[in-house]
């Protein structure tokens, strides 16, 4: 029907520092509510949201670590009504999902120095305990995100950063996998419609799908 909504998109967009992701998630179609978690993250759109006011920030990055307990909920943030409210928001941005994980590592240990069980968590030991949680916040956040955005038909684009390339011996590099720890490398992306991969060769961007 011509009335009818183009389907929406939920997209996993990760690469190394620098590479352009951000720059690259601003093209998104319609205004966009910019979730932001990384400390700086939107320097390289400032004059982008500036000169064509396309760009809403809610700037998270300096927030306590346990903000990301506003995530466990099946509406975060009270996310719906304001998208009800703001059809003009077309796309919701989530940068980075990696600087979430690391707020919801820092207060899994919390929790779990509170418990019999994870007592001797550390943020450089956490233990199964501190893990435990950090995983479950984070599926729970990508888990609601895709809900609500998905119920209401907007775009959603999670950001992530690329991990630390895996070495055989001899150091040459086997893979490079997204940063988001544990297992959840393969279980987000099988929760979202589109994986991209961007790099930059110095000479060009490049976007593997």
């Amino acid at each position: 029907a011509p009335n009818e909504k183009a389907q929406r998109i939920s997209m996993l967009l990760w690469g190394s520092a620098g590479c352009g992701k951000t720059t690259l998630a601003s093209t998104a179609p319609g205004k966009k509510l910019w979730i932001n978690f990384d400390p700086d993250g939107t320097a390289s759109i400032a004059n982008r949201a500036k000169a064509r006011n396309d760009i809403i920030v809610l700037d998270l990055a300096s927030e306590k670590d346990n903000i990301v307990e506003k995530f466990k909920v099946a509406d975060p943030l009270g996310l719906t009504k304001f998208l009800t409210e703001n059809p003009d928001v077309e796309t919701v941005v989530i940068d980075s999902v990696t600087n979430f994980g690391d707020k919801a590592l820092a207060h899994g240990v919390e929790i779990a120095k509170g418990t019999s069980k994870g007592r001797g968590a550390t943020l450089e030991d956490p233990g199964f305990s501190g893990y435990g949680n950090k995983n479950t916040w984070m599926r729970l956040m990508v888990k609601h995100m895709l809900e609500v955005t998905g119920k209401l038909n907007r775009h959603v684009i999670f950001i992530a950063h690329e991990d630390k390339p895996t070495t055989n011996d001899q150091g040459a590099v086997l893979f490079i996998t997204i940063m988001l720890g544990s297992s959840l490398s393969e279980q987000v992306p099988l929760q979202i419609s589109e994986v991209w991969a961007m790099t930059d060769t110095g000479k060009e961007r490049r976007i593997a799908v």
